[in-house]
């Protein structure tokens, strides 16, 4: 319960930091007024600029409503995946020390690449803040979010890592 209520609080301070980057994001708009202003002058690109800001908008939405519930069917599997390894352990018990094996290592290293995203992101807030960048916080959440992009490869190679566990599992208990 504790794990799908920090997963929750995860994402929530992703989204409140969203809303706080769309803010910072709106107080640099008037810098573009004139350019604004020249798109006025055209209807057709004023109305193709709007209709893409909408679709953009609705594709973030419905993402993040997919995300979310994604989140949380995960958190009712898991509540129940532990029952069915019991079950499983006692026909493929390598199996079930390989899965438990990768499970702890993808643990790890997610948490570490999130403390190791939240320090870069931290020192490239102050470094742009000190230099006086606008919108320094939807830059720095940019930067959070870049760095787990780069490791969905190394996580998607788990087929790998968990033939690396059977086999470890094997030899420990031939």
């Amino acid at each position: 319960m504790t794990t799908t209520l920090s997963v929750y609080a995860m994402i929530g301070a992703l989204v409140a930091s969203l809303l706080v980057s769309a803010v910072q994001l709106t107080r640099l708009l008037p810098q573009f007024a004139p350019q604004i202003a020249e798109l006025r002058a055209d209807l057709r690109v004023l109305f193709d600029t709007a209709f893409n800001l909408l679709g953009s908008a609705m594709n973030v939405g419905s993402g993040l409503v997919f995300v979310l519930q994604l989140v949380m069917l995960m958190s009712i599997d898991a509540a129940y995946f532990p029952t069915i390894l019991a079950a499983v352990k006692q026909k493929w018990a390598l199996a079930v020390e390989a899965l438990g094996n990768s499970a702890k290592l993808n643990r790890s290293f997610m948490i570490m690449t999130a403390i190791f995203g939240t320090i870069v992101a931290t020192l490239n807030l102050a470094r742009l803040l000190i230099l006086g960048v606008p919108g320094a916080g939807l830059w720095a959440l940019l930067s959070f979010v870049s760095g787990f992009i780069a490791f969905i490869g190394d996580i998607s190679e788990s087929k790998a890592m968990l033939a690396t566990q059977c086999a470890k599992a094997r030899q420990g208990h031939n």
